[in-house]
């Protein structure tokens, strides 16, 4: 009997002496894995505390590609609006270009609307650098009614 005391006794000793402390299960001795798992569920919290992690990792995901895809739509729909001032620019540039030959003998006509044609680039050339478009659709209306005022 005694031998069997010592025997548990120093089984137990050595078993405490293998036992690191460590909890994470990548450390841990097969004896802290069992103190590990007695006490108190540390791998459950610690399991409990990464699936919280990852849920917060996927509702931050989640709320980038929402972003992403605002900014995307946002993108596209400056690229309709730049697209429209564009052929705007082109159609007030016609106007112009027919206006000049309509009014081929008028010189002052003629020197207004080689002005009007220069404001009409500056206009693209605000709208090709991100200019305001409400601001470009004011100037393109004002040089459309310009031009239609001197050709009629």
């Amino acid at each position: 009997m005694k031998k069997i005391a010592i025997s548990l006794s120093t089984m137990s000793a050595l078993a405490l002496a293998n036992c690191t402390g460590a909890t994470d299960p990548a450390d841990a001795t097969f004896f802290d894995n069992l103190v590990n798992t007695q006490k108190g569920g540390v791998y459950d919290q610690q399991i409990a505390a990464k699936e919280a992690e990852a849920a917060a990792i996927a509702r931050s995901n989640s709320n980038t590609r929402t972003r992403i895809n605002s900014l995307e739509s946002q993108r596209k729909n400056n690229a309709a609006t730049i697209a429209s001032l564009r052929g705007q620019v082109s159609s007030v540039r016609a106007e112009i270009a027919n206006a000049r030959a309509k009014l081929a003998g008028d010189e002052a006509a003629r020197a207004r609307l080689a002005q009007l044609d220069r404001q009409a680039v500056a206009v693209q050339n605000d709208v090709d650098n991100g200019g305001d478009p409400g601001v470009a659709r004011k100037e393109l209306d004002q040089i459309r009614s310009t031009v239609r005022l001197l050709s009629s």
